[in-house]
């Protein structure tokens, strides 16, 4: 299992792939880590588009993806605890498990409701960046030609 120190520099798009990457090796609720695991790749694909642009240090974006890429920490952990307990230990606790799962899927859906809005606001910010440049090219026109 990646350590504590190793998972805390991790970005979220990262954290997405070790996710898919351990659920591969879970022993136990094997179903429930693959389930998780396509809905996380899922996410990694949106996860790239938006790290491609410039959105991720905005301030109004990047506390929504910070608390996302905390959910797909607590994901990547109980993937990991699929892989490292018992079965036993795991059938034991197989509700609870059941329940972690489910915790961990609406928080990270709860997260993912705003890509849409971060999408307008990157729309929005780059139609404003487009009307200044227009603006300043009509100004320098204007200029140049009198």
């Amino acid at each position: 299992m990646a350590n504590l120190a190793q998972v805390a520099g991790v970005d979220a798009l990262s954290l997405a792939n070790m996710i898919i990457s351990s659920a591969r090796n879970a022993t136990a609720h094997k179903k429930n880590c693959e389930q998780l695991a396509e809905h996380v790749k899922i996410i990694s694909n949106l996860l790239e588009k938006i790290k491609s642009t410039d959105l991720v240090n905005l301030p109004a974006t990047k506390e929504p993806l910070d608390c996302l890429e905390e959910a797909l920490r607590k994901a990547f952990d109980l993937v990991e605890s699929c892989k490292e307990k018992s079965y036993l230990y795991m059938l034991a606790m197989g509700w609870s498990v059941v329940y972690q799962f489910r915790q961990v899927q609406d928080e990270i859906d709860r997260y993912l409701r705003l890509v849409p809005l971060i999408s307008l606001v990157h729309e929005f910010r780059m139609q404003n960046i487009k009307e200044g440049w227009q603006a300043i090219q009509e100004d320098q026109t204007r200029l140049y030609s009198r």
